[in-house]
């Protein structure tokens, strides 16, 4: 059963991604919140594959008119790209203690100026006081002048900036009200996004643990490009029509396809086998029992199936808008919308 989400008035979620604005209005006062508004502007690449800012406020300006939420409060996904994310332990301390703990652990692992950097944390398991001696906690380091600048980005198109968040965050937001999402066992969202993909672990409504992938569309699609040297535009094409499991008339063509898919998506199933591993040692036992994909490549067909094969774990595809209420159409490539509800379901 969806679970109740009060506030008091709604809630909108921005992502600005590589490829596309999205951006999803919400209704959040009753026990089962409204999608007003969803929609998406895709964001033109240069030819060297660059994101050109101006182009990307073009497209955000153009969701505002859309949408007409200009001068509105929203919630912004940060961009993985600006942001160094990493899961530590450290002992239990007092919380006047946290920051200074695991600011010392954090420069363990990489170099940053406080002066010119932000760090912000989570700690995941504070409840689980008599499992484990320590915390296990999220840390996140961004620059300072990256987050003043998306902050000026969206400030630029006629919105403005309620808060900034991880697409973690955001993710495990979605799942904590998904109705299809157990909240008693461990489930990962795995969520591959055209240049960036992250693998989010949630339980009892809570961020456990969350890692960047060495995988996305783009990579996908240059890999299809190079296996079959053809034109990246043709591989793109083809990325979608690749089917996992054996379909009626199959020829030599879709065989050599479907096998071309495995072989590329077996990298990616063994680094998520290796962060579930990971996952475990950290957690002292922790367990994936689900699997939920999201964004691009998640209506591959077939792709459920080859992820238990792959992973020991059922899997689904994470539709993000069930279970709420929706005002008009659902948006045709709604899998590319999980963040952004994410960030509009997120409380203030």
């Amino acid at each position: 059963m969806l679970k109740s989400l009060r506030r008091p008035d709604a809630g909108i979620g921005l992502e600005i991604g590589n490829g596309a604005v999205r951006i999803v209005h919400l209704r959040t006062g009753s026990d089962r919140p409204e999608v007003l508004q969803a929609t998406l502007e895709p964001i033109p690449h240069q030819k060297n594959g660059d994101q050109d800012s101006k182009q990307t406020l073009t497209a955000l300006r153009e969701v505002v008119k859309r949408t007409g939420l200009s001068k509105k409060a929203v919630s912004v996904a940060l961009r993985p790209a600006i942001l160094t994310i990493r899961d530590i332990q450290i002992p239990r301390v007092p919380d006047e203690e946290l920051l200074s703990v695991i600011e010392w652990e954090i420069r363990q692992l990489i170099e940053f100026n406080r002066e010119s950097h932000n760090l912000d944390f989570i700690i995941h398991n504070r409840e689980d006081q008599g499992l484990s001696n320590k915390y296990q906690a999220m840390v996140v380091v961004s620059k300072k002048g990256d987050l003043e600048a998306t902050v000026k980005l969206v400030e630029s198109a006629g919105l403005k900036v309620r808060r900034l968040g991880v697409p973690a965050d955001a993710l495990c937001c979605l799942a904590s009200i998904h109705p299809d999402v157990n909240q008693d066992m461990g489930s990962a969202i795995v969520s591959i996004g055209h240049h960036d993909s992250s693998v989010t672990i949630v339980q009892n409504g809570k961020l456990r643990f969350t890692r960047q992938l060495d995988f996305s569309l783009e990579t996908f699609i240059a890999d299809i490009s190079e296996q079959m040297t053809i034109p990246l535009d043709e591989a793109a094409d083809i990325s979608h029509q690749i089917s996992l499991v054996e379909v009626g008339g199959d020829t030599l063509e879709t065989k050599q396809l479907r096998n071309l898919g495995a072989s590329l998506l077996e990298s990616l199933t063994a680094e998520l086998n290796k962060s579930f591993n990971f996952y475990a040692s950290v957690s002292r036992g922790g367990t994936v029992s689900r699997v939920y994909l999201t964004g691009d490549l998640a209506e591959l067909i077939g792709v459920e199936n080859f992820f238990l094969e792959h992973l020991g774990a059922i899997t689904a595809v994470l539709h993000p808008f069930k279970g709420l209420q929706v005002r008009g159409t659902i948006p045709r490539n709604n899998n590319q919308f999980s963040v952004a509800l994410g960030m509009g379901l997120m409380p203030w």
